[in-house]
């Protein structure tokens, strides 16, 4: 499978020295305290969330059909349900560990709900990284506490800095995907700004753009079913 690039626009395109000072790029911390869960007020969400969790983690289309919309997208192609399954178990194994280990990560991350035009438009739900107020297009949040930052693009590499739950500059186009794991809908890792204008490497899992990859819940007639897998706008 080619992995898929998240569709951003990215200004900066030269490459920093490991934990040198880019001038003109310095930034001020900002905060992103993750919301409360909307599942956890809403009973009918928490069900559905936890069902397709439950069938993410053993990998089971059939499972995931359950929750599904009447119809529902992926990345902008419309299925019905049992459509939507026939497809995706066709897939390379590749293919099918890439999408169930992105779908894993984004149901761990609180929900928002959200409702474009109220009494119009249906509500829905999605990870909160989808909801944040970025400063500009190329930063991400961090969704993590503690969230290691490192030299090199590499596990084994020194640890030079932590970043817990903040926005921060990022260069989409500097990232690396030889790492051995299987969420190939994102990069590795990726470069981001820490301390103000330095540059380090983050697992990619724990940095997130607007435009990422998203489980999108829509509530249809009183109940949550998964609507769209969705990366961009």
């Amino acid at each position: 499978m080619t992995p898929l690039a998240p569709r951003i626009v990215v200004g900066c395109a030269f490459v920093l020295a490991t934990g040198t000072i880019a001038d003109g790029l310095e930034y001020k911390r900002s905060p992103a305290v993750p919301p409360v869960c909307a599942s956890r007020s809403d009973p009918a969400l928490a069900r559905t969330r936890a069902a397709a969790l439950a069938a993410a983690r053993v990998r089971s289309f059939p499972k995931l059909r359950d929750v599904l919309a009447p119809t529902v997208s992926y990345l902008l192609a419309e299925y019905t349900p049992d459509g939507f399954v026939a497809t995706a178990m066709a897939w390379p194994r590749e293919q099918q560990d890439d999408f169930w280990a992105a779908v894993v990560d984004v149901l761990e991350l609180p929900l928002v709900v959200h409702q474009a035009v109220p009494e119009v438009d249906p509500p829905t739900a999605s990870a909160y990284h989808r909801h944040m107020n970025y400063p500009e297009d190329e930063w991400v949040l961090i969704t993590g506490r503690g969230v290691e930052v490192r030299s090199q693009p590499s596990s084994a590499s020194p640890v030079v800095a932590r970043l817990s739950q903040e926005l921060v500059p990022s260069w989409y186009d500097q990232t690396i995907d030889d790492a051995p794991r299987s969420g190939r809908l994102r990069p590795a890792f990726l470069a981001v700004l820490y301390d103000g204008a330095r540059r380090g490497w983050v697992d990619a899992r724990f940095a997130r753009s607007r435009l990422d990859f998203a489980v999108v819940f829509q509530r249809i007639a009183g109940a949550w079913k998964v609507a769209d897998f969705a990366m961009g706008d």
